[in-house]
């Protein structure tokens, strides 16, 4: 198996552990691997993520998700505003005739600026339209410019730009979504409802139009019982399509914060969590998510049960407390017989 098939198969099952291992190894055999170091990168939340960047961009300096990822990281972690734009600013002036290079400027102050009091966003859809003067079809900038004008509430203008998206590639998950959101906002929920079975009906066997629907109704849509129906049956049938584990698990999680927020029916989401649990191979930020979870619901419920670290509840677990319990037994009989037969005095 080559290392990119056997590297996704270990990021899809979350296996971070021998991921890096994997890396690592494929970095000591071949140094000049871009995908080693990006692959090790996923397996890292510390400073020395920016060293695994560092070398990408040394290997291919105009990767521009690397750099965009690397300002992100810089920022979060208290690098100021005005030194992140300016590296923006020195990746336009080296790649000047590159639309992704004003594009990475445009999603990196969306990200800094955008809910900030007062902030006027014309300037990013200034430089998302040089973007596009450039390059006509690249997609996610057509997404961002209509993500700019629904923080503005234009949501015709903003309709307008998600189409463009959808025009360039129908499977465009961002583009659809945000279709349906904006046709929620202009027409109200029955049009954005028929827009997702139009499309639905079109590719009845593609995953997205269906997580599309799935999406809008667990997120932005009043809750009615007709919504509940539908979403059950939305999401029956992402399961069955989705090859994805990772997906598999979104949707899961989706479904339980629709149960616990949503229609708050804490037992659904229970049940939901706890299959999230023994079903899948989580890493260990989202094991402690999904057992806080758990823990938190059934409190409210009424029916707090441990969780243990290996992820089983003491539902699961009723056959390790019987042998505890009977080993504690066997332990009280025999002092109790010892004493009796006065071996302790």
């Amino acid at each position: 198996m080559e290392f990119k098939e056997r590297a996704e198969e270990l990021l899809n099952t979350e296996d971070y552990d021998n991921l890096i291992i994997l890396a690592e190894n494929e970095i000591k055999n071949n140094p000049n691997n871009v995908n080693a170091y990006l692959y090790k990168s996923y397996c890292i939340d510390d400073s020395s993520i920016l060293d695994c960047y560092d070398k990408i961009l040394e290997l291919c300096p105009d990767n521009f998700d690397i750099h965009e990822k690397k300002m992100i990281y810089l920022y979060e972690n208290e690098q100021n505003k005005e030194e992140i734009i300016k590296y923006c600013d020195n990746l336009i002036e080296k790649y000047s005739s590159s639309a992704e290079a004003y594009y990475t400027k445009a999603t990196i102050m969306d990200y800094i600026y955008t809910g900030e009091p007062n902030f006027d966003n014309t300037v990013i859809i200034e430089i998302c339209n040089k973007a596009l003067e450039i390059n006509p079809n690249l997609i996610k900038a057509y997404n961002l410019l209509g993500s700019l004008y629904q923080d503005n509430n234009e949501y015709a203008k903003a309709l307008k730009y998600h189409q463009k998206a959808s025009g360039i590639d129908e499977y465009n998950y961002d583009a659809q979504y945000n279709i349906t959101v904006c046709l929620s906002e202009l027409e109200g929920k029955k049009a954005a409802i028929g827009y997702c079975d139009k499309i639905i009906a079109k590719s009845p066997n593609n995953v997205i139009p269906y997580y599309v629907k799935f999406s809008y109704l667990c997120e932005d849509s009043v809750y009615y019982s007709e919504d509940r129906k539908n979403i059950e049956n939305i999401f029956s049938k992402l399961i069955e399509l989705e090859n994805n584990i990772l997906k598999k698990r979104e949707y899961y999680f989706d479904l339980a914060m629709f149960y616990e927020y949503t229609a708050e029916d804490d037992k659904a989401a229970l049940g939901i969590y706890k299959k999230l649990l023994d079903n899948f191979n989580l890493n260990k930020d989202d094991r402690e998510l999904y057992e806080d979870k758990v823990k938190k619901l059934q409190e409210e419920l009424g029916v707090p049960l441990p969780i243990y670290t290996d992820g089983s509840t003491a539902e699961s677990s009723n056959g390790k407390l019987g042998i505890v319990i009977f080993v504690i037994i066997l332990f009280i009989a025999a002092i109790y017989y010892l004493k009796s037969g006065n071996i302790l005095g």
